[in-house]
């Protein structure tokens, strides 16, 4: 039986130890019912059946109760594909060596807290004193030990690979947001990425809002309220007022860019024949009228979909939020909805809530 299972092994057949693992119960249940013939069947069961093994959350383990112990030769260990992992990852690659150590080393440090906590239950072979286990975890190490979020994210990420191989699947708990963190200047590359980007816009609106913005400085808000008359230019300086910016303040400020003052000019130009020309708003629309920062703001979402391969799939996507400009509208904001993927006040997309429907209809 173990060459077979070693056999086996190697192919990874679910079903082969699913059939193994039948044929093993009825034959040690047949050996019971043989040598206790006048027992019933609640007695055979309780004297030989239960959960002998703690890496098994499964009740029907032949064992022997007075020593605890299993006959070695139907120790069936239940077949359990390799759980995924973060990008390429592998065991078997040299060169992630390191990060599969640190995998080990964050669960020999969970092992090593869960033995000195004293918790009530077994969280190694019960799946919901697991949960209240790594959730005291992930307490301890944000306020005992005082680790960052995404090492608290990384720590339960190997434990959820952990409780995959025995069985029990991934802990039943919420990882921490990455902290936001305020915005970045960009380097010298990427600003030249960024001025080479904007010089290949077709527009020569698009051309001037992007020069304007990189080399004055200004807010979305700011720049979408200017009027024609501020941004005077002349053919060596320029500048664009700010009449109401930042918290109701007003600035000037210096465009001394030769390239950013052209683009400005071009744009006036071309604006002449657009709809809403006779408008002061110094960037239109294509209905003529003032460019809108309504869409400014976004926001993650994060949706439970319909299941791949049997494990559970989880669309993390970033949707627009939109100011309503009506002030008489009682909803101030309102997000936007991707067709197809989204619904209003749904932590589910559509094919999942659709599927949950038809399973049980309303």
């Amino acid at each position: 039986m173990s060459a077979s299972l070693l056999a086996f092994h190697a192919s990874s057949s679910s079903r082969t130890f699913s059939d193994l693992d039948d044929y093993m119960w009825k034959f040690t249940y047949k050996w019971a019912k043989h040598s206790h013939p006048n027992k019933p069947r609640r007695w055979i069961v309780k004297r030989h059946f239960g959960k002998f093994n703690k890496f098994r959350n499964d009740k029907w383990v032949f064992g022997d109760r007075e020593c605890g112990g299993l006959p070695a030769e139907i120790l069936l260990d239940e077949h359990r594909p390799a759980p995924l992992v973060i990008g390429g990852a592998s065991p078997d690659d040299p060169s992630q060596a390191d990060y599969w150590a640190q995998r080990r080393k964050r669960v020999r440090t969970f092992l090593a807290w869960l033995e000195a906590s004293g918790l009530d239950g077994d969280p190694l072979t019960d799946a919901h004193d697991r949960d209240f286990a790594i959730r005291d975890y992930k307490t301890h190490m944000k306020t005992v030990l005082r680790r960052a979020s995404n090492t608290v994210n990384a720590h339960l990420t190997a434990l959820d690979h952990f409780f995959t191989q025995l069985g029990l699947g991934p802990a039943v708990v919420r990882r921490d947001d990455a902290p936001k963190l305020s915005p970045r200047a960009l380097d010298a590359r990427q600003q030249k990425r960024y001025l080479r980007a904007v010089e290949r816009r077709p527009l020569a609106r698009d051309r001037a809002i992007g020069r304007l913005l990189f080399y004055s400085g200004v807010r979305i808000a700011e720049l979408v309220a200017l009027d024609d008359d501020d941004v005077p230019l002349s053919a060596r300086k320029g500048k664009v007022i700010v009449r109401s910016g930042k918290g109701e303040t007003s600035r000037e400020i210096p465009l001394l860019d030769g390239t950013a003052r052209t683009s400005i000019t071009e744009w006036r130009t071309d604006r002449a024949s657009w709809p809403g020309a006779g408008t002061p708003a110094l960037f239109l629309n294509r209905r003529g009228g003032r460019l809108s920062a309504r869409a400014n703001d976004r926001y993650r979402r994060r949706l439970q979909d319909l299941s791949c391969a049997g494990r559970p799939v989880q669309v993390e996507l970033e949707v627009r939020r939109f100011i309503c400009d009506n002030s008489a509208c009682p909803v101030v904001t309102f997000a936007e909805q991707v067709s197809g993927l989204t619904a209003k006040y749904q932590r589910r997309t559509v094919g999942l809530h659709n599927l949950l429907e038809r399973v049980a209809p309303r």
